[in-house]
């Protein structure tokens, strides 16, 4: 039996704070907020990779333990890391360089869940 996936997928990720997060999403990488639910509470935001958005759970006990690691792919390496890093993002070291591969540059939210941007050099 194969298993039909649909179109979409979430990527969930424990935070502190839902509140703070959501701010944090939508001010550093400029996400978009699809649904709030206080109560509970969650946030699934909006990305601008078609089809995927990232889910925000408040477990103030997982928070920063990774488990899931993002990878965003950039066109400009140089452009995408300057506009983060001037929005207050907080990059881990100096971008890895894979000749004839790939640019990597590791940064984390503000609950120290790692991320990485990705600029293919194929």
């Amino acid at each position: 039996m194969t298993i039909e996936f649909g179109p979409t997928a979430i990527l969930s990720v424990n935070v502190r704070d839902v509140k703070k997060a959501v701010e944090w999403y939508s001010q550093k990488l400029g996400f978009g907020v699809n649904v709030l639910f206080e109560e509970l509470p969650w946030a699934d935001m909006a990305t601008s990779v078609p089809g995927l958005s990232i889910g925000l759970s408040q477990a103030p006990e997982l928070a920063g333990q990774g488990g899931a690691s993002i990878t965003f792919a950039v066109a400009d390496m140089a452009a995408a890391r300057a506009e983060l890093e001037a929005r207050g993002v907080e990059f881990r070291g100096e971008n890895v360089v894979l000749p004839g591969m790939v640019i990597l540059a590791d940064f984390v939210d503000l609950d120290g869940n790692p991320m990485t941007l990705a600029q293919s050099l194929m």
